[in-house]
């Protein structure tokens, strides 16, 4: 059976093939845990989509492709509806992120007070490009385009945390909290 942009589903053939743009297959995937995600919900609720798909993150780390196919069937919709959702909001994540998830507001609130200095500075300071993790698996860098301070920018989120009026220092600072 074809799922989403006509790729095979999870599990279904030899010879498995990605079925998204950002990871290859994994077949240990513990589905099992679909059902604690689900715990609470109306799934025949169209609002159920976006919690449901926090949920996912937050029960495995990120969004992975055999957790949507799953959710697809449960929620009665199509993996590429999920998809859509999950690719719109920068909170949400198809691949696995570091331990500390860097969101650096680049709008253009943020972006007149020096974004694009200090998205330099801290992918240079880490040696990842933006959308990247470090090596290690510590750090993920995303460019958010807004966190809620545009009063207050430029600002940062790492991890859930806030950050605001930032500058090189302050950003050296926040990372030795976070390692």
């Amino acid at each position: 059976m074809k799922g989403v942009a006509g790729l095979e589903r999870p599990g279904k053939r030899r010879g498995e093939r990605p079925h998204g743009p950002h990871e290859k297959y994994n077949p240990g995937v513990d589905l099992s845990l679909i059902s604690v995600v689900l715990k609470g919900i109306d799934v025949r609720s169209r609002d159920a989509i976006l919690p449901v798909l926090r949920r996912t993150q937050e029960a495995y780390g990120y969004i992975p492709r055999e957790a949507v196919f799953e959710l697809a069937k449960r929620l009665k919709t199509t993996p590429a509806h999920l998809y859509g959702v999950a690719t719109f909001y920068d909170q949400l994540s198809l691949a696995p992120q570091g331990r500390n998830v860097i969101r650096l507001c680049t709008n253009m609130a943020c972006h007149v007070n020096g974004a694009e200095s200090l998205l330099e500075f801290l992918c240079a300071k880490l040696k990842i490009k933006s959308g990247n993790t470090t090596r290690d698996g510590r750090y993920t860098i995303i460019q958010s385009e807004c966190i809620g301070s545009c009063g207050r920018g430029p600002a940062m989120m790492v991890n859930g945390d806030s950050y605001y009026g930032l500058t090189p220092r302050k950003i050296e600072r926040i990372l030795a909290r976070y390692k």
